[in-house]
């Protein structure tokens, strides 16, 4: 039983093996198509083809040349032939066009697509300013030259084009479409492929889907709408860019900037102005802006460079990091760190749950943000500081400086103006400060230097509970009313008394008086030392 089970498997086998050589043993058949047309003015070259190659070129002369090489594979030589033969190129003249089109037995179909394979390539030499329109379909199309309008749409195949000019519309799918040193505007629209633009001399405008886009050296405007894929454009005169799911790459674009992706990051160098981005779920990375710059991220992390103009940036979850602005620099960012340095105008920062670093702002800061330390460097102008739980600290302020905070100290060395400060549980430390100062706290020290000297001294209120006040100031110039309770009050400089003696709570002058030094305090001591 079994040897006879295996003499039939083996039967089987032979018959499968049998089977697949017949199979593989096919007959080709081919035939040749030629003519040549005598063009007139005005006329154009129409084709619609379909399982087959198209290459054009073009030449001077008013002559149009259309060649064919006609292929039929089939299981025999007698059924590829009479197939053969069926197939027709149809050429027709009219006085506004030359007609080509391919014409396969209808009713070979459906034994087309199982027993027979079959394609019709052309090669066609037109006149060089003949206009042209081609559709295509299951095979690649080529156009090379000419200067009248070209129109192509193709399927299923490549799609180049090149040294070309007039207007071009050129349609593809399932399939890559190139376009290079073209002189005229050109229009894509491409599927499920990639699309590459280079050296065009006018307009540029691309719509694709499942695809790169790529654009190098467009003369004029570049117009590019694009979903899944990533978009690349390099030396071109203004790009208006729309993507999904793709990164975005621009460099050396000269003016008019527009980005809008989704689900993808943006980078740039040397980019004209005005500058647009808007983005979610990436990165945005720019650097050398001609002008003015918005950014609209989500998401996603910034990080720009170099604008010779104003800066307005908004992000959320990812840090920001901005440098180099010649205008205003306006930067908000929800739970991500915020960093902006060198900066020609007022810098005006929004943020929460991240850190705020601020260096070198020439006209001013102003900084809002929560549950989060700030840090204010060379600052040429007025800072104002708005946080909580967090610490905040200047250094070389020109200006008056204003810190609204709780649950976090302050931190402030020289400042050219007025300080203001109020917060809690933090202690609060000013050294050299020019002007007046002010200082309201909770549950935290008090450490102030002024700079004034009796000459021109400033006013000086520091008020706190539960921590100690000190304050160093030159000989002389104050009015010293100073209180407190379950505390001491010792001073370093020697104090006139004015009015009758108190427990914790001294009035009277430093020197001749003048200006105020107002000291209060709660469950801490007040000391008074000469500043050295």
């Amino acid at each position: 039983m079994l040897r006879r089970c295996g003499v039939m498997v083996a039967a089987l086998g032979c018959a499968m093996a049998v089977e697949a050589m017949a199979a593989e043993q096919r007959e080709e058949a081919s035939r040749t198509f030629d003519r040549t047309i005598a063009v007139a003015a005005g006329q154009a070259l129409r084709m619609e083809h379909k399982h087959g190659d198209i290459r054009i070129t073009t030449q001077p002369r008013g002559e149009l040349r259309i060649q064919a090489t006609i292929r039929v594979s089939a299981e025999s030589q007698r059924a590829a032939a009479e197939f053969l033969e069926r197939i027709q190129v149809e050429v027709t003249e009219s006085p506004t066009a030359v007609i080509v089109r391919t014409h396969y037995p209808e009713q070979a179909q459906g034994q087309t697509s199982r027993r027979l394979s079959h394609a019709v390539d052309y090669t066609v030499v037109m006149p060089d300013r003949m206009p042209l329109d081609v559709r295509n379909s299951f095979g690649n199309v080529s156009v090379t030259g000419g200067k009248g309008n070209a129109a192509v749409v193709n399927a299923h195949g490549a799609l180049a084009v090149a040294d070309g000019a007039g207007n071009g519309r050129f349609e593809n799918e399932f399939g890559p479409v190139d376009v290079a040193r073209y002189a005229g505007d050109v229009t894509i629209t491409s599927a499920n492929g990639n699309v590459t633009a280079a050296t065009i001399g006018g307009r540029v405008n691309v719509t694709n889907r499942f695809g790169r886009v790529t654009a190098r050296g467009v003369s004029g405007g570049l117009l590019v709408a694009n979903s899944n894929g990533a978009v690349e454009v390099t030396d071109a005169a203004s790009a208006n860019v729309t993507n999904s799911f793709g990164m975005v790459v621009l460099r050396d674009v000269r003016t008019n900037v527009t980005v809008t992706n989704s689900n993808g990051g943006v980078t740039g160098r040397v980019l004209g102005a005005p500058a647009v981005i808007t983005t979610s779920f990436g990165p945005v990375d720019l650097i050398d802006i001609a002008g003015d710059l918005t950014i609209q991220n989500s998401n996603g992390s910034v990080k720009v460079a170099n604008v010779r103009g104003a800066a307005t940036v908004k992000t959320t979850f990812a840090a920001a990091d901005v440098s180099g602005v010649t205008g205003a620099a306006t930067v908000s960012n929800a739970n991500g760190s915020i960093a902006v340095r060198d900066v020609g105008g007022a810098a005006q920062i929004s943020g929460s749950f991240g850190r705020v670093d601020v260096e070198g702002a020439k006209a001013g800061v102003h900084v809002t943000t929560g549950n989060s330390a700030v840090r204010v460097v060379d600052a040429s102008g007025p800072v104002f500081v708005k946080t909580t739980f967090g610490l905040v600290t200047t250094e070389r302020v020109a200006g008056p400086l204003t810190v609204d905070n709780a649950n976090g100290g302050v931190q402030a060395t020289g400042v050219a103006g007025d300080a203001d400060v109020k917060t809690s549980f933090g202690p609060v430390v000013l050294r050299d400060v020019s002007g007046r100062i002010e200082v309201r706290n909770q549950n935290g020290a008090i450490e102030a230097s002024p700079l004034g000297r009796a000459a021109n001294c400033q006013a000086v209120t520091l008020t706190t509970s539960f921590g100690p006040i000190q304050v160093a100031v030159a000989d002389g110039g104050y009015t010293v009313a100073a209180k407190t309770s379950f505390g001491r009050i010792d001073s370093e400089l020697p104090i006139t008394q004015v009015g009758s003696i108190q427990e914790n709570a001294i009035a009277g002058t430093i020197g001749a008086g003048g200006c105020a030094l107002r000291l209060t305090n709660t469950n801490g001591d007040i000391r008074i030392v000469k500043r050295r």
